[in-house]
């Protein structure tokens, strides 16, 4: 790999950086209680995203215990 021309936007690499932090908004803490009325607040920064562009970003839910996601009714993880 050979970086030539410093000023080149074509051999430039960029690096993205997501970080996301669930926390219940009863208790302000990441443990929550699996139940129809919880609201979770998700706090999500990022640097390196390129201005003008469109991104999308899914969670999912996961059990601390298992590592696995949660599921919903119908066995499919939850994701939002």
């Amino acid at each position: 790999m050979v970086h030539a021309d410093i000023e080149d936007e074509d051999q430039t690499v960029k690096i993205i950086d997501i970080a996301t932090q669930a926390k219940d908004a009863k208790t302000d803490s990441q443990v929550s209680t699996i139940g129809e009325d919880v609201t979770l607040i998700d706090t999500v920064t990022f640097t390196g995203l390129t201005p003008g562009s469109t991104y999308k970003l899914y969670t999912m839910l996961m059990s601390k215990e298992t590592g696995n996601s949660i599921t919903g009714s119908d066995g499919l993880p939850i994701v939002a």
